[in-house]
C-alpha cells in the first residue's frame, strides 16, 4: 500500500461519517499506524485534504495478520489490555516516585518551616 490514501478514498470506501474519519486518522496518527499529510488544494473543498500513508509499523501491523477479518476483536482487544496495563503499572511507579519526592523536598521541609515558624511567633509574643 505505497500510494496515499486521501478522505475522499475513505467515505467512498466506509459507510463512516466526516467526524468519524477524522477521528479513526488521529487515533491511527497518534498510534504511529499512518502520517497524515496534506495533499494541494482541490475537489470540493476549500482546505487541502488529508492524505494518509502507512508507517513503517502500520505496515508490519497489516503484514502480521492483525488487522485481517479472521483476527477476532477479542485477540485484537488482549493486545491493547496487556499495553494498557504495562502502561498503568508505569504510570502508577511514576505517581508513587512522584508522591515521595513532594512528601521528601516539600511537604515535610513546609512542615518544618511553619513549626520554626510557629515557635519563633510564640518567642516574639513573649
Amino acid at each position: 500500500m505505497d500510494e496515499p490514501v486521501t478522505m475522499a478514498d475513505i467515505r467512498k470506501r466506509t459507510s463512516l461519517n466526516e467526524d468519524k474519519r477524522h477521528y479513526q486518522f488521529k487515533k491511527l496518527e497518534k498510534a504511529g499506524l499512518i502520517e497524515i499529510t496534506y495533499n494541494e488544494w482541490g475537489g470540493t473543498s476549500t482546505a487541502p485534504m488529508k492524505q494518509a500513508t502507512l508507517t513503517k509499523s502500520g505496515e508490519e501491523l497489516l503484514d502480521s495478520g492483525f488487522l485481517d477479518e479472521n483476527t477476532s476483536e477479542f485477540e485484537r482487544a488482549n493486545v491493547d489490555v496487556v499495553e494498557l496495563s504495562s502502561e498503568v503499572k508505569e504510570l502508577r511507579e511514576t505517581i508513587e516516585g512522584l508522591r515521595t519526592s513532594i512528601t521528601e523536598n516539600v511537604y515535610e521541609p513546609m512542615v518544618a518551616n511553619q513549626e520554626q515558624i510557629n515557635e519563633l511567633e510564640e518567642q516574639l509574643s513573649d
